[in-house]
């Protein structure tokens, strides 16, 4: 297996935008964004972007702020798809070439790391 260079991580990071959909997310999203961080804490990506659903009822919105000043209440209008162009938008205005959608509960695995 090849290992990953700063190089490597450096043109990576500066291309990658990750974004998300969120409602009531406060479990499991703290530990969906970190996992996009090497053990240094560089992060594997460019700009964070967030959406949480105006109904969210838990922590979501406190836990990303520490990561992020992008996040965004949206009214959630049954449309899944319009609140995923209303992100894209977003991400257009940004450098990144790539834009990833993750949802809050997932995580990131590294190395030989297996996700069972």
């Amino acid at each position: 297996m090849n290992e990953i260079t700063s190089t490597d991580i450096a043109q990576l990071q500066y291309k990658l935008t990750l974004a998300y959909i969120l409602r009531d997310e406060a479990e499991k999203i703290e530990e969906s964004i970190k996992s996009f961080q090497l053990d240094d804490g560089t992060t594997l990506y460019s700009h964070l972007v967030i959406g949480i659903d105006d109904a969210t009822t838990d922590d979501t919105y406190d836990i990303v702020k520490k990561y992020t000043d992008d996040v965004q209440y949206f009214k959630w209008e049954e449309d899944f798809s319009k609140h995923r162009n209303d992100i894209l938008a977003r991400c257009e205005k940004l450098d990144g070439e790539f834009i990833f959608f993750p949802d809050g509960h997932e995580v990131l695995r590294h190395g030989d790391e297996r996700n069972h």
